[in-house]
């Protein structure tokens, strides 16, 4: 089997087992349902919108997001998906994408057909909690952008999201340095937050001042994440699951 299919060393592996304890037969699994890895370019669209969806995303490296978009071609970004994470878990329930998934970055991809993770839930019990567990985490990532839109200040709003990332960068077994240093710009924030770019901008700059982070060339360097969090009020509890 390819070393670039082996989850030994990957994110996916990381965020699977901080649900669910594994075994050598549920990695085996599945990774025999791993196709070869894709190669996407920044910006190009994996999933339109609309569209049936027969194969589960897998990010193997890179940063994509799911988004909607409307009649003027305005974007509201969903959620990001980090390195390890997946889209499209349930698409034996949901076979037509309501999202469109786009990649942020340069990214690499698995993807498993609906036939063969329809397989694992007969066949792999714990692997399909583990899967169970991931999907109700994103749900948990879906309330708490609600509220960050509800009940924060822009300011609050921008630390909370970028504690968030970072907390989810370290889950997928990534080490703090680099998850520190997020791929995203101010762009990508405002259409995330609900923000105008003159106003996100604005917003960025006040968080700069609190020393809690440094902007960079396309993306955004956590300077001090414990000061962020303060800003942020931040708790990382929604992100921790109970695994077995």
């Amino acid at each position: 089997m390819s070393n670039k299919r082996k989850l030994s060393h990957t994110a996916l592996r990381y965020r699977l087992q901080g649900f669910v304890r594994l075994y050598g037969d549920d990695i085996q699994s599945f990774e025999a349902m791993l196709g070869e890895p894709r190669e996407f370019s920044a910006d190009e669209v994996l999933v339109p919108a609309g569209q049936q969806q027969s194969h589960a995303l897998v990010v193997a490296s890179g940063w994509c997001t799911r988004s909607q978009m409307d009649a003027d071609g305005r974007r509201q970004i969903i959620n990001f998906l980090l390195p390890g994470e997946m889209a499209g878990v349930f698409l034996g329930v949901y076979p037509a994408a309501e999202y469109q998934v786009a990649a942020l970055t340069d990214v690499t991809v698995w993807r498993i057909s609906g036939a063969e993770l329809a397989k694992l839930f007969g066949q792999a019990p714990r692997l399909a909690l583990a899967l169970t567990w991931m999907a109700a985490r994103d749900e948990r990532l879906l309330e708490q952008q609600i509220v960050r839109l509800g009940l924060r200040d822009s300011i609050e709003r921008l630390a909370d999201l970028l504690a968030e990332l970072y907390h989810r960068q370290i889950a997928g077994g990534i080490a703090a340095k680099q998850a520190a240093e997020l791929p995203i710009t101010q762009s990508d924030l405002a259409d995330t937050l609900g923000l105008s770019r003159v106003h996100t901008n604005r917003v960025c700059q006040a968080l700069t001042e609190t020393g809690a982070v440094s902007p960079g060339r396309g993306m955004i360097q956590i300077a001090d994440i414990k000061r962020l969090e303060r800003v942020a009020a931040f708790s990382d509890a929604y992100l921790n699951g109970n695994g077995a």
